[in-house]
């Protein structure tokens, strides 16, 4: 009889035992469920906001276009103001016209592409920014 009961403890503990291992699976499995869930999520959230700045970034590239065909409304077309008018209206709307058809993505690539190319130039405008913004940030607490 002793043994009979050495053997219904072993079985229980075994039955214990793999029911322990089959919640651990279970509670590992949901884990990795939540997880690719939350990965989704946040993959679905980051799609969404990288379209609706790729979105405004091209708005924006409409307005300046426009700002641009309102200037050249209102601005006579010779002389030297109308020279320079010409010119700042040419300006913004390459601006625009770039801003509509590169987006956010396209001026980020351009812009690696550029720092690429002029490594030390772009190193000395980044320390020229930092001073000046620097400068603007101790000021405005004054």
């Amino acid at each position: 009889m002793a043994n009979q009961t050495k053997d219904d403890v072993r079985e229980r503990t075994q039955d214990m035992m793999e029911k322990g291992k089959q919640g651990i699976q279970q509670a590992a499995e949901k884990g990795r469920d939540m997880a690719q869930t939350a990965a989704d999520k946040a993959r679905e959230m980051g799609t969404a906001v990288r379209d609706r700045v790729e979105s405004g970034v091209t708005s924006v590239g409409s307005s300046i276009r426009s700002a641009a065909d309102t200037i050249r409304e209102h601005v006579p077309e010779g002389g030297m103001l109308g020279s320079a008018a010409s010119q700042l209206t040419g300006t913004l709307e390459n601006t625009g016209r770039y801003l509509e058809e590169r987006g956010v993505s396209g001026a980020a690539e351009d812009l690696t592409t550029l720092i690429r190319r002029n490594p030390v130039p772009s190193v000395l405008i980044g320390i020229g920014l930092g001073i000046l913004l620097g400068q603007f940030m101790t000021s405005s607490r004054r």
